[in-house]
């Protein structure tokens, strides 16, 4: 097991504060992650820790409001319920979590907030001339604020959702998320982010439910992609059974390969398009020239006829 002391290659929230923005220039890959074990392998990336020490601001307020401390079991879907209803937003999946008294086993965390968006603003920007970015998050306690997800195998879940599927994603994610408001801060930017061509957002996880074989992975992978539109399978990768870096540097092969071929393509493109050109040049060419042969002729023919008209004329 890794410890802070054997493995530094990782930027603290402490250390964000006060980070020099000349360090972003270092690397085209960023890594968000509440876990330093897995930045085990990642010695070229910019690997920023998510401190998930600290209670989401939905669960601090909750419990400095009614003045007890944060048990080790929370009520969130409770928690977020109660916010709902004062905003007249009704979540049935929270609903359904609350009615059979669901509890989180973790600590709903601050997860990836404001202070990260502005740092990954600004590495983008110090590489903006520059092609191959890679920004990768985790996603339980990262993206998320919880640890996992109960999904709709569930049996009293799936009940509600069977007539009603098109509200379930949408209802779990602003759960995940840490409500309405935390949603809408990340969805803004990640519809920004989306934008930037050079740009690949990954999110790596050993979340099980990530594997294509698991009866949840359509469903998890659409939850992600309601957060992150321009998310694709290639990009959203399980690590379940291996380890994040070797997970990355597989996908980055792939990749580098897959632009090797569309190269190659471009510039079998290329060459066939100029050996094209070449053949309708040699075309155009050998055409004059007949042109020109035919019209030599021609005068030849009328020099002739002209000479017999006018011998014609003198034998009269």
């Amino acid at each position: 097991m890794l410890t802070e002391k054997d493995t530094k290659n990782y930027i603290s929230d402490e250390e964000l504060t006060n980070y020099n923005d000349d360090n972003l220039l270092k690397s085209n890959v960023m890594f968000f992650d509440n876990d330093l074990n897995n930045f085990n392998g990642f010695n070229d990336s910019i690997n920023i820790l998510i401190n998930d020490s600290i209670p989401n601001q939905i669960v601090r307020d909750y419990y400095v409001n009614s003045n007890t401390s944060i048990p080790k079991q929370i009520p969130f879907a409770k928690i977020v319920q109660e916010i709902n209803q004062s905003n007249n937003h009704n979540n049935q999946y929270i609903n359904i979590l609350v009615k059979h008294d669901m509890y989180e086993t973790h600590i709903p965390v601050e997860g990836f907030t404001e202070r990260h968006i502005n740092i990954v603003k600004k590495w983008i920007n110090a590489h903006k001339n520059k092609n191959d970015l890679y920004l990768l998050f985790d996603w339980d306690r990262t993206l998320s604020v919880c640890e996992g997800i109960i999904f709709m195998s569930n049996l009293f879940i799936n009940r509600y959702y069977s007539d009603n599927k098109d509200h379930l994603l949408p209802d779990i994610l602003n759960l995940l998320i840490g409500g309405q408001e935390r949603y809408d801060m990340l969805k803004k930017f990640f519809n920004e982010i989306c934008q930037i061509p050079n740009l690949q957002i990954l999110v790596i996880t050993a979340n099980p439910s990530a594997k294509k074989t698991d009866v949840n992975y359509g469903n998890f992978f659409e939850i992600v992609k309601l957060l992150i539109p321009c998310l694709t399978e290639e990009h959203f990768l399980c690590s379940s059974s291996s380890s994040k870096s070797k997970v990355f540097d597989e996908y980055r092969s792939r990749h580098n390969d897959s632009k090797k071929d569309d190269s190659k393509k471009d510039n079998d493109s290329k060459k066939d398009n100029d050996s094209k050109k070449d053949d309708s040049k040699k075309r155009k060419y050998l055409l004059n020239e007949k042109n020109e042969k035919n019209v030599k002729k021609s005068r030849k023919r009328g020099g002739r006829k002209n000479r017999a008209i006018k011998s014609r004329r003198y034998k009269r």
